[in-house]
């Protein structure tokens, strides 16, 4: 948080002791709830939201052109839209916006005048579009050069245990029978003292 955050963050709290004399300091929680009141937390930086982008739903959404209203569903929620009716939702949200940006595209094609209010949501619209497709593919690209490196870890892993092995020949595994040795007769000592003693 920011110095000023901070500041502002101490205020709010000054007044919210707990206890029945107001003297101990608020549960963690509550410094985490005030703070995100204060500064809230960047989306990129939540975990749920790094990981439903990582999975499966960030390419789709992606196809879907709803990267923006996932986005926006989080940061007012602080979870993914799961329900079919959160993803209704989004969706319609998202087909609102496309023709938004549709109208005020056609208007500069015709050269007719858009309002100073569209102009200034396109922007923003066109800059957490770039946001968020920036997080999606680094997400991604994270999760590819992970999978590419899990099968030079196993077989490094692989190596080591096969020098682990020690004894055990390329012949003869870890899961080999013992090499079999002769037979000794055990019964010759029991023989010999039967005759000294005789």
């Amino acid at each position: 948080m920011s110095d000023a955050s901070l500041s502002a963050l101490r205020g709010m709290l000054a007044s919210k002791g707990e206890g029945s004399a107001r003297c101990f300091w608020p549960e963690p929680a509550t410094f985490r709830g005030f703070a995100e009141i204060v500064q809230p937390r960047p989306l990129e930086e939540v975990p749920a939201l790094v990981r439903w982008f990582r999975s499966v739903e960030g390419p789709r959404a992606v196809e879907a052109g709803t990267l923006v209203e996932t986005f926006l569903w989080f940061e007012r929620k602080k979870a993914p839209p799961l329900t079919p009716q959160a993803r209704a939702m989004v969706a319609q949200r998202a087909q609102q916006n496309h023709r938004r940006l549709e109208v005020i595209s056609d208007r500069r094609a015709r050269e007719v005048r858009n309002d100073a209010q569209d102009l200034e949501w396109e922007r923003w619209y066109r800059s957490t579009l770039a946001r968020v497709e920036a997080l999606v593919a680094r997400v991604q690209r994270e999760k590819q050069a992970q999978a590419a490196e899990a099968p030079q870890a196993a077989q490094q892993d692989g190596q080591g245990q096969d020098r682990e092995a020690g004894p055990f020949s390329a012949g003869q595994g870890a899961g080999a029978a013992p090499k079999a040795h002769p037979a000794q007769d055990t019964t010759q000592p029991t023989r010999q003292a039967e005759e000294i003693t005789r």
